[in-house]
């Protein structure tokens, strides 16, 4: 039994996320590679929800793995997925994920 992972990501709303780090994820998942218990939170500035957060990943699974994307495993990941918005250079903002990663995690 593996030890649970909790992976940030920051600038999850940007390029690098969308063409490479959530593909790679993926990819990992797909090959049996991630913990059983793996939690990806995203932190970024722009306003998403977690189900849009969470659809804006599945969209970049899809274009990087076109027909061989397995929902399954795809959904597996994104159930445990969670989005924050956030500003870099505020310390409160930092004090309010602390707090959103105790409550929701």
């Amino acid at each position: 039994m593996s030890k649970p992972v909790v992976l940030t990501i920051f600038g999850a709303s940007g390029d690098l996320t969308r063409l490479k780090i959530f593909p790679g994820i993926y990819a990992l998942a797909a090959q049996g590679k991630l913990p059983e218990k793996f939690t990806l939170v995203g932190f970024a500035r722009s306003k998403f929800s977690n189900e849009e957060f969470r659809e804006y990943l599945r969209e970049s699974a899809r274009v990087e793995h076109g027909d061989s994307v397995q929902n399954e495993i795809l959904d597996t990941i994104l159930e445990n997925t969670y989005y924050f918005a956030g500003q870099y250079d505020q310390l409160d903002s930092f004090k309010t994920f602390r707090e959103f990663l105790s409550n929701t995690i």
